[in-house]
């Protein structure tokens, strides 16, 4: 129970503000731009290919990450399906054969594929919110011609010695 630990490379940035001792041999996976799964429908593939590349662009989503974009994805799904289904028949609110409103059935469904998309993308750093407390690798910038050429080291010759 508590706050959740902050990633060792948080604490390194801010300077171990704690003092505490830092996890060595906390895992470091190397971000990755994976394929769609193949039983996503097209809904699902279009929402994993958008999504993975913006978390793969952040350096956020890794090989140990896939499970949790997948179940993300698979939720998106559900959620549309069951958006649709409200719209199809009669929208929120249907009416009994009494004629006694009652919430559409597809209604709890989405808002429960929305719940568990919100916690989802917390995870990933995915609101406002959440963003503050997801670290990312900072790619190195792309050395241009002049920084290699002028910046590279000079071999001085030194007569044989």
């Amino acid at each position: 129970m508590g706050r959740k630990p902050k990633p060792t490379a948080t604490k390194r940035l801010a300077g171990n503000p704690g003092q505490r001792k830092l996890n060595p041999a906390e895992p470091t996976p190397q971000a990755i731009l994976p394929p769609a799964p193949a039983d996503l429908t097209d809904v699902g593939r279009a929402k994993w290919n958008e999504t993975a590349l913006k978390l793969y662009n952040q350096s956020i989503v890794t090989e140990l990450d896939l499970d949790m974009l997948y179940m993300y994805c698979v939720e998106w799904e559900t959620f549309i399906e069951a958006r649709n289904l409200i719209k199809a028949n009669g929208g929120m609110v249907l009416k009994t054969s009494n004629g006694n409103p009652i919430q559409n059935p597809y209604v709890s469904i989405a808002n429960q594929c929305k719940d568990k998309m919100i916690k989802i993308m917390t995870e990933f750093g995915m609101s406002p919110a959440s963003r503050s407390r997801v670290s990312t690798v900072q790619k190195a910038k792309p050395k241009s011609l002049a920084e290699k050429f002028f910046n590279a080291p000079i071999a001085i010759d030194k007569g044989g010695k």
